[in-house]
């Protein structure tokens, strides 16, 4: 449920605790990393092996750190959260917690505007990408400002962006069990 859907873990907790059933939570945890050593194995990244390098190791940092950055974007348009890299000309940023959806799928990724909290930082978010599985990296256009690890900023994914994409989205997969419906499996998306 989590890793195809997003469903998050302490809503799947509070849903089972209601029927009095216990979740394995160190199971979930031992899949879970099992399924991110599966996804870097097959990742195929950016093709820039230094750039794909540099990208798992913030992934690393952040596990160390116990802050991997958190998707909620299924349950919220809107999230605040901290930041927790800056690339240097400050055009790439990622967040603790993040409504912006990274391409994947076959899905392009979010738009919206991020700002900080203080009120001295804006930027309008044209892209989201996810350069590595564990990593989304909202790609900005700084309006005012300057943005540091540590700031708390809030989201705002652009909701008919949103909206559109996710039809077209859905629209593509029921067109391609359509085709493979009529012509056979050997129909590919």
């Amino acid at each position: 449920l989590y890793d195809t859907f997003g469903f998050p873990l302490d809503l799947t907790r509070t849903i089972t605790d209601e029927r009095g059933i216990t979740v394995d939570e160190k199971g979930f945890d031992e899949h879970m990393e099992k399924q991110r050593e599966e996804s870097r194995k097959h990742w195929k990244g950016t093709g820039d092996q230094e750039t794909d390098a540099q990208w798992f190791q913030l992934v690393d940092q952040f596990k160390k750190a116990n802050s991997l950055p958190e998707f909620v974007g299924y349950e919220h348009l809107e999230a605040t959260g901290k930041v927790l890299f800056v690339s240097p000309d400050g055009t790439k940023v990622i967040v603790s917690k993040t409504p912006f959806y990274g391409e994947s799928g076959g899905q392009v990724g979010d738009q919206g505007h991020i700002k900080s909290l203080k009120g001295d930082f804006e930027a309008d978010v044209l892209d989201v990408q996810k350069p590595v599985p564990e990593l989304i990296v909202a790609h900005i256009k700084p309006k005012k400002g300057f943005l540091k690890v540590g700031d708390e900023v809030a989201q705002y994914v652009h909701d008919e962006n949103r909206a559109l994409t996710a039809r077209n989205h859905t629209a593509t997969h029921l067109l391609h069990w359509a085709l493979r419906k009529v012509l056979g499996d050997h129909v590919k998306q």
